[in-house]
């Protein structure tokens, strides 16, 4: 088996997540082994030290799992009971643990046949009968948390303590072997909870832009912390909150409402409030009410190194549009978006970012784009794919025809495309 073996197990949108490992593991990553809907298997070139540091970073992933053994999936059964056997792997799957130790057993699908799959998932109270029996051979006593869907989530883990006391097992189904490993950090869902829902002030006329969005398009953006970041369109400060947490010094947020500006103000004092061991005197913080549309009249040229920003997105919608409706919000918008890039191509450094949002919609079961890109071009950028080439082929890692990413939720009118720009030399 291969080392530095590692398997991260993705959230709702697999490519967004995906992107954003890649991104944030910028030139750590060995090999890819293979991406699904759950599941991006890579080796690293060096072994993973920080693993709960990682995971607070990244928020398209919900666990990391470090791979310690694999197995053939023929004569699975009789293969696992062998691995389980051996007294120095059972060591590393439990390490010195010596009180009652209690465990979860998670399965994911990687490449195998879905019937292979599923046969593990319906054995899996058995699976976990099995390990109980091996644990005991050691004289630990241990008893395991019981799942649906031979999952154990990341909520359940915590409350179990499983990874400070325990350990989530996690078997992840290969073509022709399974992976055996354990889980050795989770996605903290209270935190980003609390800063969704407690927050003093959430302007739902307009939209909550998600926090997991905001700190995934961050992370595309690859900006360094001690260089100043901008977000034209901060509304109630969602972007500029997860710029704070990820450590970045020096960020601006403009808004040419003043309301979303004030709104802004008082959810970063309650933000301060909450993480306490922020250095705030560190971090040089503006927020003003300002015209997106004129941001050079109050920025130095080539001053910025990355903006990141979810702009207005056309009005609020109780059902779908009709296409003369689309065209209408498109054309306000394509005006707006333009004279917006006009003016970002002054305030970037050479080669800064742009991680921005479009709207999109979907008419008659086609996606309908806002189509400004040629223009953007001539206006001095270049539009990046969010993936090396390799990653494209994969067919869990859904890229457009535009090279963007889109995010979407059940029972939304309106679909979030998610594009990067680089301002040309």
């Amino acid at each position: 088996m291969e080392e530095n073996l590692y398997c991260f197990i993705l959230g709702r949108n697999p490519t967004l997540a995906v992107a954003e490992i890649t991104k944030v593991l910028n030139g750590k990553i060995a090999e890819l082994i293979w991406v699904s809907q759950r599941v991006m298997a890579i080796t690293l070139k060096e072994k993973l030290d920080q693993p709960k540091k990682l995971i607070e970073k990244i928020y398209g992933t919900t666990k990391i799992v470090e791979i310690l053994a694999e197995i053939k999936n023929k004569n699975f059964k009789q293969a696992l009971s062998l691995l389980l056997g051996n007294a120095d792997f059972r060591r590393k799957l439990c390490g010195e643990k010596t009180r009652k130790f209690l465990f979860g057993l998670s399965i994911y699908n990687l490449n195998a046949e879905e019937k292979f799959f599923k046969s593990l998932v319906r054995q899996s109270t058995r699976l976990a009968n099995t390990i109980k029996k091996s644990l005991s051979e050691d004289g630990l006593r241990n008893g395991f948390v019981k799942t649906e869907k031979g999952e154990v989530s990341s909520g359940s883990i915590k409350k179990n303590k499983l990874l400070e006391f325990g350990a989530d097992f996690v078997l992840i189904t290969g073509k022709n072997e399974t992976f055996v490993g354990k889980t050795i950090a989770i996605q903290e869902f209270e935190e980003y909870e609390k800063r969704n829902y407690q927050r003093p002030a959430r302007n739902l006329k307009s939209g909550i832009m998600p926090i997991k969005l905001a700190r995934i398009m961050i992370n595309l953006a690859q900006a360094k912390e001690n260089e100043p970041v901008l977000d034209p369109f901060c509304g109630d400060a969602t972007i500029l909150q997860e710029l704070v947490l990820l450590g970045f010094k020096q960020i601006i947020g403009f808004d040419k409402n003043e309301k979303a500006v004030k709104a802004a103000k008082e959810n970063l004092v309650w933000l301060f409030g909450q993480y306490p061991n922020l250095e705030k005197e560190k971090i040089r913080l503006q927020v003003l009410a300002q015209d997106a549309t004129s941001i050079s009249t109050v920025l130095s040229p080539a001053s910025i190194s990355a903006i990141i920003s979810e702009p207005y997105l056309g009005p609020r919608l109780e059902k779908p549009p009709s296409p003369e409706e689309i065209r209408m919000i498109f054309r306000e918008l394509a005006e707006l978006y333009l004279k917006f890039f006009q003016q970002a191509f002054l305030v970037l450094k050479p080669n800064g970012k742009i991680v921005i949002i479009f709207p999109c919609f979907q008419l008659n079961k086609n996606l309908v784009f806002l189509e400004i890109l040629e223009q953007i071009k001539k206006s001095g950028f270049v539009l990046e794919s969010a993936f090396p080439l390799e990653f494209q082929p994969f067919p869990a890692v859904k890229i457009t025809a535009r090279n963007s990413i889109l995010y979407e939720k059940e029972n939304q009118i309106l679909i979030r495309e998610i594009l990067i720009f680089r301002k040309a030399v």
